[in-house]
């Protein structure tokens, strides 16, 4: 086709006719090779991405990358990322975190059987969903990010697309809610960066009213947002968001860069109702009843207690209240998360989350609603050992010196100081905390933890064998 124009226009102008042959020939000896690097990258990144290319396709909103590295896969779209996705058999890794989308909203409505996931990603949230849901429509605009699932559904332990509680609707997710009448007892929002043309006003007022229509009576919103994506204003302009639409709404974070928003019309006491016993004869609290159901989505988390659950919560809805409301709401007209967030990760702004959370924390403050009930009592030696496991380190030390009773208060820092590495202060801590009760087996344990093998093969000191025989 290009030789016949050329043959056409060639008595018109014969000269440009030259340099375009001579630009046919050379695409045809030599051919533009694939634009890998380009694939690989986004404005957030110094590097390509490294690893095997096991799928890629450009969709009808973006193109879509499947990467293969070291047992794990991550998918990009138009260069940035989406998900982290186990090979079967592989350890869990950071992004498993992202189940807590799925098992969060059954933790505050353990009734919740219907649900509706804004996004499908890499389906990692949709492998939390504990068994007691019945129904999940998930909402995802690229069709190339369902096929980019298909392609690896062999490798990895759980495929979302088999799932017989799994729908599949592709749509863009307002236009999806706006045809449909149904109604939700959940519905997750996680959708893509926001600044991104298919995801951005899915952060907005709008958003957040037009999901609440589409819940049943006390059904939970939950808000998906990345710590590196906001800085204080940010943040509190998504609270206030949420709270314009909501009048109950918390916040949970279970690790570093995960902030999880919970929404609902209807009170958020969580800890407390996952508390409540069942019946007065057996003892079983309702937390209990959905750990027999769904033991294997809460325990690949971690959760085994209602304490997991609190060493999650970062404040609760008269925190969120006071940080967030007054705020700029984000709106479709002013979306303010679509035009700020971008410059937060290239100018890597210096906004420490954790200092503003710290004034109200609810593990913390001896009047918050959690340390208030009559059902359940935050253990915060616990607490400040679990917090230091998420590598949530500010926030575990301050748990830990919050604690009144000394010889806890010494257990909970050396068990903090342990987890960092602090070998000679987490042994300090330790003494302190049995020089004031002898009798812990917890400090005891943790103080002798680090000998055990020289204390098997017969090689530790004499005062530290000594100590041991006192567990037995």
């Amino acid at each position: 086709m290009a030789l016949a124009t050329c043959v056409i226009f060639w008595r018109v102008s014969w000269k440009p006719m030259v340099g375009v042959l001579t630009g046919i020939v050379l695409l045809g000896a030599v051919p533009p090779q694939w634009p890998e690097t380009i694939l690989r990258m986004s404005p957030f990144l110094s590097e390509p991405q490294e690893g095997h290319v096991v799928f890629c396709k450009a969709g009808r909103s973006s193109t879509v990358l499947l990467l293969e590295r070291e047992g794990y896969y991550t998918m990009r779209t138009n260069g940035l990322p989406e998900a982290g996705i186990a090979r079967r058999g592989s350890p869990p890794g950071d992004w498993e975190a992202h189940r807590w989308l799925a098992v969060l909203p059954v933790l505050a409505r353990p009734q919740t059987e219907s649900m509706l996931m804004v996004g499908l990603g890499g389906g990692t949230a949709l492998a939390g969903t504990p068994q007691t849901v019945r129904r999940i429509d998930v909402v995802e605009l690229e069709p190339e990010v369902v096929t980019a699932n298909r392609a690896i559904a062999k490798q990895r332990d759980y495929d979302p697309l088999a799932d017989p509680r799994v729908r599949v609707i592709l749509n863009d997710a307002r236009s999806a809610l706006m045809l449909s009448t149904k109604r939700y007892d959940a519905i997750v929002s996680q959708p893509s960066h926001p600044w991104t043309a298919g995801a951005s006003h899915l952060y907005t007022r709008e958003f957040a009213e037009l999901a609440q229509a589409h819940l049943n009576p006390g059904g939970v919103f939950l808000q998906w947002m990345n710590s590196s994506l906001v800085d204080e204003t940010l943040f509190r302009s998504v609270g206030a968001t949420l709270l314009d639409v909501f009048p109950h709404v918390r916040l949970y974070r279970p690790n570093p860069e995960i902030l999880l928003f919970v929404a609902s019309d209807q009170p958020l006491p969580i800890e407390h109702n996952l508390s409540e016993p069942t019946s007065e004869e057996s003892g079983e609290t309702l937390f209990d009843a959905l750990m027999a159901a769904s033991r294997h989505e809460l325990q690949w988390l971690g959760i085994n207690s209602v304490q997991d659950v609190a060493a999650a919560l970062a404040l609760e809805e008269k925190g969120v209240a006071r940080l967030c409301r007054g705020a700029p709401v984000n709106t479709d007209n002013d979306n303010r998360l679509a035009l700020w967030s971008p410059r937060r990760l290239l100018t890597a702004a210096d906004f420490d989350i954790d200092e503003l959370l710290a004034p109200l924390d609810p593990i913390v403050d001896s009047a918050s609603r959690l340390n208030s009930s009559p059902l359940f009592r935050p253990n915060r030696v616990y607490l400040a050992r679990r917090l230091a496991n998420r590598h949530l380190w500010a926030r575990a030390e301050r748990v830990a010196q919050s604690i009144s009773d000394p010889a806890s208060r010494w257990l909970a820092v050396g068990l903090v100081a342990a987890k960092r590495g602090e070998a000679d202060q987490a042994r300090r801590a330790l003494l302190e905390s049995l020089t004031l009760d002898s009798d812990n087996p917890n400090a005891l344990f943790a103080y002798l933890e680090p000998m055990l093998i020289p204390l098997a093969r017969g090689q530790a000191d004499p005062a530290v064998t000594q100590l041991a025989s006192s567990l037995r």
